[in-house]
C-alpha cells in the first residue's frame, strides 16, 4: 500500500467514522494494510494480549480480559497455556464496536 492509498484510505475510514476515536481508524487501517500482505494459505497471525491491547488502542490487559474477552465480545484461543487473540478477531471487535457508535 502506498502512502497516498494509505491516507486516503485513513481519511474515508476517519469521514465514515466520525464518532469513533483515531485510534480506531488507526486500528482498521493497520488490519487493512496487514490483510494486504497476508497469503491466502499462510496461517492466520494469533496475536499476544499485549499486542491485542496495542491494537486496541492501549487498553491494559487487565481491561482486556475484564472486557471484551470476559464477555465474549472478542474471540481468543488457547496455544499451550497461552491465551492468543486471531488478527481476524480484532477486525471483527473493531467493526462491531464501530457500528454500535452511530
Amino acid at each position: 500500500m502506498t502512502a497516498d492509498s494509505e491516507a486516503r484510505l485513513r481519511a474515508a475510514v476517519e469521514a465514515a467514522l466520525t464518532q469513533v476515536p483515531a485510534i480506531i481508524a488507526d486500528a482498521i487501517v493497520t488490519a487493512l494494510r496487514e490483510g494486504e500482505d497476508a497469503h491466502a494459505d499462510a496461517p492466520e497471525r494469533l496475536l499476544s494480549i499485549a499486542e491485542a491491547s496495542e491494537r486496541l488502542g492501549r487498553l491494559s490487559r487487565s481491561a482486556l480480559y475484564e472486557g471484551p474477552i470476559a464477555h465474549g465480545e472478542l474471540r481468543t484461543c488457547r496455544v499451550g497455556r497461552r491465551r492468543m487473540v486471531p488478527a481476524s478477531a480484532i477486525a471483527e471487535y473493531i467493526e462491531r464496536a464501530a457500528g454500535g457508535a452511530h
